[in-house]
């Protein structure tokens, strides 16, 4: 008999190896799959190094075209004042020779008019000799007029100033005549030289406006050139902080996941469910939906409150701790129902409002030693505490194998049901239970797998977080 009870621990270990080893294996490649993760991050950054170095090229080439335009426009800039000078000084000339011009034109315009009164007094000097010469002659040829000597040399003596002062007034006609053409022709040159000046004027605007367009265009190549600049600036800045980010919260996730994947490999609890599991999972769900007074099994409801108690708490509740608890035998009646319809599995229910039980006595939570109710150690909602103290009983927990075996054969005419840290029972009749099973430490796993969902979750959204920062990070 004790070599089948050595053979069946022995069994039971080769199982719990077993099952070890697949979850050594199964950690191992979520392992292997993070590290190609990471791998695929660290790509990723080294493309946006190579993207950051790209920028850096461009913007040093773009301030060589800066410098290159500026050393353009600054050569340009000599020839630009040069011409202004130019430009000014012709233009004193320009106005210098057309206040000659008016000046000229003003003298030419009075010798106009002194030459008229000439012409003018000529010519009633000329008529009135015709007709003194016309009245001498008729008076001759009438015989009405007799000069004396005398009056007859006056007449001679008048006669010759009178043709004195013609000459004169002819010479002079023609000295203002000559003096005329000279000055118009002084005032031809005169408008000439203008016109050559202000056709050059004009060509030294239109080069100074030609300088002034490319001094304009320079100028806003250089605006642009430095715009271009100041954004592939910004842009490298941007991209070497979004880098700095990137790393820095790479690091921080990969920190994260390596912390969740040695928690969830540290609570062993990882475990592929079965079909009738999952099936039962799934009505329980539609159970919960259906029907408000529901509450989920005994794991849901309540929780050992450290985990070294799961192992007693487990063997302490046995086939009630997958019982689902509802509020009442109402509830119950209308969830069996369901499951018939639906050809479900069968449950265990505990209806809370109609569950009977015996209290534990107070005595048991002084036995002293590290003796403890077992529903002491558990953490429940007061509203739940009837269904779990059915569950459970009054059932004793100790530290030790000695220990309980002491309280449970040494304690005179009591009776008690003992249960061990590592799942050993001893029943009221004395009949002892031991060894554990691979079962034993899964229905043992129930209680934290809440726990390892969450631990679960978070590393999942941990490795998301990780590829879209890798694949932004990629992008940018």
């Amino acid at each position: 008999l004790q070599k089948q009870v050595y053979l069946h621990k022995l069994l039971g270990v080769e199982r719990e190896i077993c099952a070890l080893r697949q979850q050594q294996e199964e950690e191992e490649t979520q392992a292997a799959k993070a590290s190609e993760k990471c791998s695929e991050a660290e790509e990723k950054v080294k493309a946006s190094e190579k993207e950051r170095s790209r920028l850096a090229r461009t913007c040093v080439e773009l301030e060589r075209k800066l410098v290159t335009v500026q050393k353009e426009l600054e050569q340009h800039s000599p020839a630009s004042i040069k011409l202004s000078e130019e430009m000014k000084h012709l233009e004193r000339r320009r106005l210098t020779n057309v206040k000659s011009l008016e000046r000229q034109q003003a003298m030419f315009e009075k010798s106009q008019k002194e030459q008229a009164r000439l012409e003018d007094e000529l010519r009633q000097i000329t008529e009135e000799i015709a007709r003194k010469e016309k009245e001498q002659a008729q008076a001759e040829a009438t015989g009405e007029l007799a000069l004396g000597k005398k009056q007859q040399e006056e007449y001679n003596r008048l006669k010759a100033e009178a043709g004195k002062s013609t000459a004169e007034l002819q010479d002079k006609m023609q000295a203002k005549t000559r003096e005329m053409g000279n000055k118009e022709h002084a005032i031809q040159q005169y408008r000439t030289r203008v016109d050559e000046l202000t056709a050059e004027r004009e060509s030294l605007a239109a080069k100074i406006n030609a300088l002034k367009e490319r001094k304009q265009a320079s100028a806003e190549r250089i605006k642009e050139l430095t715009t271009g600049v100041a954004q592939l600036k910004a842009e490298m800045k941007q991209t070497e902080s979004s880098n700095a980010h990137a790393r820095s919260r790479q690091g921080e996730l990969r920190a994260t996941v390596a912390e969740l994947q040695a928690k969830i490999s540290a609570s062993k609890v990882e475990q592929k469910d079965s079909e009738r599991e999952k099936r039962s999972k799934e009505a329980l769900e539609n159970l919960s939906r259906l029907f408000p007074g529901v509450h989920g099994r005994m794991t849901d409801v309540c929780k050992p409150t450290q985990r070294k108690y799961d192992a007693a708490v487990t063997i302490a509740m046995g086939k009630n701790m997958d019982a689902i608890v509802v509020d009442a035998e109402a509830t119950a009646i209308e969830c069996i129902k369901y499951l018939k319809e639906k050809k479900c599995a069968p449950e265990l229910f505990v209806p809370i409002d109609t569950i009977r039980f015996k209290p534990a006595a107070e005595r048991l939570r002084a036995l002293g030693g590290t003796t403890k109710l077992v529903i002491d150690v558990i953490t429940v909602e007061e509203r739940f505490e009837r269904a779990v103290q059915y569950a459970v009983g009054d059932t004793l927990v100790c530290d030790s194998l000695d220990e309980a075996r002491s309280l449970a054969y040494h304690s005179g005419d009591a009776r008690y049901k003992v249960v061990t840290l590592d799942g050993t029972l001893i029943s009221k009749a004395g009949l002892m239970t031991g060894g554990g099973s691979v079962a034993d430490r899964a229905r043992s796993s129930k209680w934290n797998a809440k726990e390892y969902e969450k631990l679960r979750s978070a590393l999942d959204a941990a490795e998301r977080a990780l590829a879209e920062v890798a694949s932004v990070h990629s992008a940018e």
